[in-house]
């Protein structure tokens, strides 16, 4: 006989599968609506849809590096988190969680600094390349 926790777990992963599913079907039937609107704003305020130089695509290689590790820094707050809850008191099981806690925070932390520091650095790579000032003979 399965327990509450596996029958709480297996109707748990069934709701979220079904609205997981749910909302990638409906953004599927919306037709492309959002590249659509995506283009509009980029013709609207100037912006290119591929960045032409290398540092723009130095930047968005840099952007998806990052959004993937945010997305890792996501799932090991919930990992943590779970296992702290289901830790039920023991001190070694919530020793490991309050680790994988603030293992995942420095890394957050680790990641945000590189941000900024890549952003500083892209931006005045893109800033010496393409010189937006005024034209000196």
């Amino acid at each position: 006989m399965m327990s509450l926790y596996k029958k709480g777990a297996a109707i748990g992963t069934s709701i979220v599968v079904f609205f997981t599913t749910s909302y990638a079907r409906a953004a599927d039937n919306l037709g492309g609506a959002g590249n659509l609107l995506q283009r509009a704003g980029n013709r609207a305020y100037g912006v290119s849809a591929a960045p032409e130089n290398l540092a723009g695509r130095v930047g968005q290689l840099i952007g998806i590096a990052l959004s993937l590790f945010g997305t890792i820094f996501f799932v090991l707050m919930i990992y943590g988190g779970w296992k702290w809850m289901m830790a039920r008191g023991d001190a070694t099981e919530s020793k490991k969680a309050k680790e994988i806690l603030t293992d995942a925070v420095i890394g957050l932390i680790i990641v945000m600094a590189a941000y900024l520091v890549s952003n500083f650095v892209v931006d005045k790579i893109g800033g010496a390349v393409n010189p937006t000032g005024p034209m000196t003979p």
